[in-house]
């Protein structure tokens, strides 16, 4: 799939590897995918995402790609997909709310993130590395844990379609670093 300057209010993206670069075309250095949403997920729905490290195994976008990207809310995965991985930092130039979908867990094995908001949905969250995130929510449907080590604090709030932090147990903590 090859994208040029793609300007649209509603995106989404559905591949088993992606690069996203930018086109060059234009000459400036602005985004290439513009967008309300953007939805990036992988084919497979049991293939786990990797934000941070380029992998040829499963679908991976580096920070570098992710700037490329113009829009409100940025959607990476689904409710019913596979786990996902931070394995480097994230700090989406372009992007207000962030939004990891997994039907298995959310980790930062060695990343972090930067954004305004940050909604986790998936089985369970550990996000253990330094993370600057302004505003929080979370909706956890098995495992109920959500781990937030945070640098100055965060409010838990709305942030794309999910209100607050909701689990199915009540084992939430977080830390301000």
């Amino acid at each position: 799939l090859q994208v040029s300057d793609l300007d649209s209010d509603v995106v989404t993206l559905t591949a088993d590897r992606m690069d996203i670069q930018d086109a060059g075309t234009d000459g400036d250095a602005g985004a290439t995918l513009t967008a309300t949403e953007v939805t990036l997920r992988a084919n497979d729905t049991a293939q786990e995402i990797d934000l941070g490290t380029d992998d040829a195994t499963k679908v991976s976008l580096t920070d570098a790609e992710l700037d490329e990207i113009a829009a409100t809310t940025l959607r990476v995965g689904r409710t019913e997909g596979g786990a996902i991985l931070i394995t480097d930092a994230l700090t989406p130039a372009n992007i207000t709310n962030l939004s990891l979908l997994s039907g298995g867990t959310v980790t930062d094995t060695t990343g972090s993130v930067t954004v305004t908001g940050l909604r986790v949905s998936s089985t369970g969250a550990t996000l253990d590395s330094t993370n600057n995130v302004t505003n929080l929510a979370a909706a956890m449907s098995a495992n109920d844990f959500v781990f937030i080590n945070e640098v100055d604090g965060f409010t838990v709030t709305m942030v794309d379609g999910v209100d607050g932090v909701s689990t199915t147990s009540s084992d939430v903590v977080s830390r301000v670093l």
